[in-house]
């Protein structure tokens, strides 16, 4: 029993879509996800089907969340004074 406790399990994340935009991401609690920080996220990649990541995850529960984001403070740091 203990030695199924420590076993990962490969997760994949999909996200539908008909557009393939620049890039997406799973940000997450998980460190894996990057731990709610977008620099750090995990990146997805585009298929005919749409958005997909693999992760490998001891078992639990993970909060996440897939799509388009933005790092907002790196893009006002980019704004002219």
């Amino acid at each position: 029993m203990q030695e199924a406790a420590q076993k990962n399990y490969g997760v994949q994340i999909s996200v539908f879509s008909n557009f393939a935009p620049v890039n997406s991401q799973a940000i997450g609690s998980s460190m894996v996800f990057g731990g709610w920080a977008v620099e750090s996220a995990l990146p997805l990649s585009w298929t005919p089907e749409g958005w997909v990541g693999e992760v490998r995850l001891p078992p639990g529960a993970y909060e996440f969340k897939a799509g388009h984001f933005m790092n907002i403070q790196h893009l006002a740091r980019k704004q002219p004074p």
